[in-house]
């Protein structure tokens, strides 16, 4: 090989190190072997899970983090097997890598009955086309290097999955060297349409007298969190979220007065936001879950409606025109109104579950989902991942005031069930900081610090059961089966979160499913539960619960 040559494998691997990805999760199987000993060579860490759906789950929950994810397995058996965490990255546009290893370019011109294979050898690429924003089989060593990047371009432009078929035998050819990444532009605007969008938009504004705004998970996927605070600083007005979009910014902001879903909110929020004679939809999605199951009743006469590459005014409708350009237009021209004329009671003062209200522990009493919640956000640390199961969890975890600095991950559009465990993973290895970089006492500080928690009720089947509250400090989350169940986990090492431009330690919280049928059993004394984890391996776990015994011994 040339020394102006790379291997396929390595030009991929190259790549996708340059646009943010540092882990590979995956599975291995014959056909991807070749691509996987390439990852082994190189700087890209590969992380195994247990299985194809778990990676693709990792790789979201990564790229949720990180800006972007990827994950690798083998053709067919493997691939298909993660089909629906790619889903649910496509439906919540998040970012994703899926790279298959596939049989040899001859067999599929041939198509012999190979094992995992379906006689068509195109189904899974045709079944994949259908779920991700781009998708190519790379046939040669002459056309990979170009198509891997139009797939990764697509991939950062739309937010979305894509797919890439790597062949056996066209892994180890030989291709030329790549040059620096293009990264997409950022598309422009119309600017005419745009002009015309911004002023419709101030007239309606600067009349209005109780105007409110709505931020969604476009502001989030598309990165302008800090274009929407810089026009919640200029303007002064109050500001809610719905679920997709819960701590686009912080839950703690003056300006933020909780999360808006239809009936399902609380009652101020709901009146403040459908009262109010200008309501600003930046970014919205309006699924059921955001809108309370389509209960949101917003007067479109009185609705500036503004998402990534659209503005509907009213009944006028606005094309080519970025939600990032809008923004600043009308951050410019909007002067700053007095709080005290906009009606404004922060989230801080009168969300359901916030650390405000005072939480005091109670024996006999039932544990019921709202005392569970209220527990929780004290439980819950600034700068924390907050992970919620889809179900009750995710919900109850709407009317939980985050903490400064928390982000909030929940499967609310695609909603699958399990998505967490591998999601848990992802995020972990997405937000760790180099080992290097690390401090050895701040490793003791945090490594004090309370490991595993759980509330759990088991001897009770049809109970209210809390499956998994996992604090992790670390590098990897090894166990990716039920959490909390075994008391063999491994204590992970601390880690911080280089995150929205702070550098921060971190600390991740999975709200695990909860099932049964919901009723309110006594909750176990708390020294029965850390005895439950002093059995932990780990020397601090095992001092941490023999302190935790002693202050909470009965007098």
């Amino acid at each position: 090989m040339k020394s102006s040559e790379i291997t396929v494998a390595d030009y991929l691997i190259t790549r996708l190190k340059e646009i943010g990805v540092d882990h590979l999760f995956g599975v291995p199987g014959d056909f991807v072997l070749g691509f996987f000993n390439q990852v082994l060579k190189s700087d890209l860490k590969y992380v195994g899970t247990c299985n194809e759906l778990n990676a693709a789950y990792a790789a979201d929950g990564y790229a949720r983090i990180r800006g972007i994810g990827a994950f690798s397995s083998t053709y067919g058996v493997g691939e298909l097997s993660a089909i629906n965490g790619v889903a649910g990255a496509f439906a919540e546009r998040v970012p994703m890598v899926v790279i298959t290893g596939a049989p040899s370019t001859i067999s599929f011109r041939t198509r012999p009955l190979l094992h995992h294979t379906l006689g068509d050898y195109q189904i899974p690429l045709r079944i994949y086309e259908k779920i991700t924003a781009a998708s190519t089989e790379l046939v040669s060593a002459q056309t990979a290097p170009a198509e891997i990047d139009q797939v990764l371009s697509v991939c950062l432009s739309h937010q979305q999955p894509v797919y890439i078929s790597i062949p056996a035998d066209v892994v180890m050819m030989p291709c030329q060297r790549p040059q620096a990444f293009l990264f997409p532009p950022a598309l422009g605007s119309d600017p005419d349409a745009l002009g015309e969008a911004i002023a419709e938009a101030l007239e309606m504004l600067d009349k209005a007298q109780k105007p409110v705004v709505i931020g969604d998970v476009e502001l989030i996927r598309f990165k302008l969190q800090q274009d929407f605070a810089g026009f919640l600083d200029k303007t002064g007005f109050p500001y809610v979220t719905m679920m997709l979009g819960k701590s686009v910014l912080s839950e703690q902001h003056p300006q933020f007065i909780g999360l808006f879903e239809g009936e399902r909110s609380r009652e101020y929020v709901r009146n403040r936001v459908e009262s109010a004679d200008c309501i600003l939809q930046l970014g919205a999605v309006l699924t059921d879950f955001n809108t309370g199951g389509f209960t949101t009743n917003l007067d479109d006469a009185k609705t500036i409606s503004a998402n990534i590459r659209s503005v509907r005014i009213k009944h006028h409708y606005y094309e080519n025109v970025s939600l990032h350009d809008f923004i600043l237009g009308l951050t410019e021209k909007l002067t700053r109104r007095d709080p005290a004329t906009l009606d404004i009671h922060c989230a801080a003062d009168g969300c359901v579950h916030r650390r405000a209200e005072l939480y005091l522990p109670d024996v006999p009493k039932p544990l019921t989902i709202k005392r569970f919640f209220d527990r929780m956000s004290h439980f819950i640390e600034d700068d924390a991942i907050v992970i919620a199961e889809t179900g009750v969890s995710l919900f109850s975890a709407a009317e939980m005031l985050m903490p400064e600095g928390a982000t909030f991950i929940g499967q609310t559009f695609y909603g699958s069930i399990g998505y967490t465990i591998g999601a848990t993973l992802g995020a972990s290895m997405a937000a760790q900081r180099s080992a290097a970089q690390r401090s050895q006492s701040w490793r003791k500080d945090l490594v004090d610090q309370s490991i595993v928690r759980s509330f759990e009720r088991v001897n009770e089947p049809d109970a209210l059961q809390h499956e998994a509250i996992l604090q992790v400090f670390g590098e990897e989350v090894t166990h990716t089966g039920t959490l909390c169940r075994s008391p063999q986990h491994r204590i992970p090492k601390p880690q911080s979160v280089h995150f929205h431009g702070i550098e921060r330690r971190c600390k991740i919280i999975i709200l695990g499913r909860l099932h049964g049928q919901h009723r309110s059993p006594s909750i176990d004394r708390r020294s029965d539960i850390v005895d439950r984890y002093a059995r932990l391996s780990d020397r601090h776990a095992a001092e941490l619960c023999q302190r935790l015994q002693q202050q909470h011994a009965p007098s």
